[in-house]
């Protein structure tokens, strides 16, 4: 029993964490209101939520803010892109449904524009996770977003399915609403740090081949 309570037992351990999380959810949510920083504040948000998740991190605001005023620039700018397709794909499907009538031409249309905004959320999703985990311009950001998150459409899609269940929940339990980004932000982190890490080995690996190759030149 004592050691249940112990600083390094697993309870205190647990309880450590969480802590940890509710801070980092709550920093994202104030970070996220005058609605510009939304990206920087996710991204920030995902740079050390991906570090807890694989327990590395241990000054929670600190590390936030450092990721938060580091990739201010690019998250600003993809977070302005994204959202402006989003807003365009989000009428679009609107003005469809609400226009179309069983059996016309706009009816049909609506399985594309449903398609078109599933691959939008799997890219946005997937888009500050790899901000934060990687430096590169703002055109491949945006390619390499798109390509592996339908490459990892399984995943992709689970982490959809699991925020709608969450989102459903919170309006019935509203209390949820305060716990809707430390969950849905757990699973994200956990799902994208695996992909993350076969990335990097793939490419620790492309670099050691090609130091071997040009020893041997």
């Amino acid at each position: 029993m004592k050691n249940i309570f112990d600083s390094e037992g697993k309870l205190m351990t647990f309880l450590d964490g969480f802590a940890d999380v509710m801070v980092l959810a709550i920093l994202w949510v104030i970070c996220s209101l005058p609605i510009i920083t939304v990206g920087a504040s996710t991204t920030a948000f995902y740079s050390v939520m991906m570090k807890l998740v694989v327990g590395e991190e241990s000054y929670v605001v600190r590390s936030f803010f450092k990721a938060f005023k580091e990739n201010f620039k690019i998250s600003t700018i993809v977070w302005l892109i994204m959202g402006t397709i989003g807003g365009l794909v989000c009428t679009s499907l609107y003005i469809v449904f609400n226009s179309s009538k069983v059996g016309s031409k706009l009816f049909y249309a609506l399985p594309f524009y449903l398609l078109v905004l599933i691959i939008y959320t799997m890219t946005i999703n997937f888009v500050f996770p790899y901000i934060a985990k990687f430096y590169d311009t703002v055109k491949r950001t945006l390619m390499i977003s798109l390509i592996f998150s339908t490459r990892h459409f399984l995943q992709s899609i689970l982490l959809i399915i699991i925020d709608v269940a969450i989102f459903i929940f919170a309006f019935k339990i509203p209390a949820l609403f305060i716990l809707f980004p430390l969950i849905s932000g757990f699973c994200h982190a956990k799902v994208y740090q695996k992909i993350f890490a076969k990335i990097i080995d793939a490419r620790d690996e492309e670099n050691s081949e090609s130091n071997m190759v040009q020893e041997l030149d």
